[in-house]
């Protein structure tokens, strides 16, 4: 019996945290770091720690200011739906008060990555979308953050805008679409959007087959409301666009041509001539075959009716 009792001793000596044995001792050791925290991941905690990323980061009397580009990557005009699609990248920089730190105290490190759903990010949204889609048309890429509180972002963005197209001088025609950006819920005392100095970038542009973007043009405005005293500042892009036509001339314009002067033809010939029902004919079945064309080239909700197709009805 006596064994037994010293044998259970020993058995829970071994499975206690700590154990004297022969002088020395033995401790349960649990999981281990694989790697050794760094700086960055010091700053990250400490700046994090009690974000409220919801909260406007600033004080409620203070307004933050948010500086606004565009650089575009590609456009894609839809005549029947009246839209215009941009591929671009937007530029969105502000200061966020929560995020500044002494870079002495963190080795020198001036700036950090954050990802842009861990922090605030002002709501920018195109108020003449086409779509209900609102800020998820942002990739999702990470925020800049500079010592001071400045913060960097510039997500790809894809955005439809409503286009109010003139097809008067359709295939030789100019369109205009204005894009306007600004704050949904925030007015101007609270966040203040601004132009950046280079305002809409093309250096990166993947040309499109038929139209050209021949001017561009980027201004602020302020907006007042009989609802509210405050105002409600925007970023209107004005975008005008001209038509790459050399395929129409020889598709449309050469055979519209042609119509014309099988019609003075006709009117030239003797009124007893065969001829002129064989003409007469030729000349009915071309300009239906124009009318099938234009009907699958030109929306019918354009302002204006083309010149061209008058001429050949």
């Amino acid at each position: 019996m006596a064994n037994i009792l010293r044998l259970v001793v020993v058995v829970c000596g071994f499975c206690s945290s700590d154990v004297a044995f022969a002088g020395f001792t033995t401790r349960k050791l649990g999981p281990q770091p694989i790697w050794n925290s760094t700086v960055t991941d010091k700053l990250r905690q400490d700046l994090l720690l009690n974000y409220d990323k919801f909260a406007r980061p600033a004080q409620h009397y203070n307004t933050t200011k948010v500086v606004f580009g565009l650089t575009i990557r590609h456009i894609e005009l839809n005549e029947f739906k009246s839209t215009l699609v941009v591929h671009s990248w937007i530029r969105l920089s502000w200061k966020d008060e929560k995020l500044q730190w002494n870079s002495t105290n963190y080795g020198g490190l001036e700036t950090l990555n954050l990802a842009d759903h861990e922090i605030w990010q002002p709501d920018i949204f195109l108020y003449n979308s086409a779509t209900s889609s609102g800020i998820t048309h942002y990739g999702n890429v990470n925020c800049i953050v500079y010592e001071g509180g400045d913060v960097l972002w510039v997500p790809p963005a894809q955005f439809s805008v409503l286009c109010n197209l003139n097809l008067k001088y359709w295939p030789f025609d100019t369109q205009r679409c204005e894009m306007i950006f600004g704050s949904w819920t925030y007015n101007g005392d609270q966040i203040d959007i601004d132009p950046d100095n280079d305002g809409v970038k093309m250096e990166l542009l993947i040309e499109n087959s038929e139209w050209n973007i021949v001017d561009k043009s980027l201004k602020k405005n302020m907006k007042y409301y009989a609802c509210c005293p405050s105002p409600y500042p925007d970023i209107t892009i004005d975008l005008t666009l001209s038509r790459i036509s050399p395929s129409y001339k020889a598709l449309i314009v050469t055979p519209a041509f042609v119509v014309i002067i099988l019609v003075l033809v006709n009117f030239w010939l003797p009124p007893q001539a065969g001829e002129k029902l064989i003409l007469n004919g030729c000349t009915a079945l071309i300009i239906c075959l124009f009318m099938l064309y234009f009907t699958q080239k030109i929306p019918t909700m354009g302002t204006h009716t083309p010149l061209i197709v008058v001429v050949c009805t």
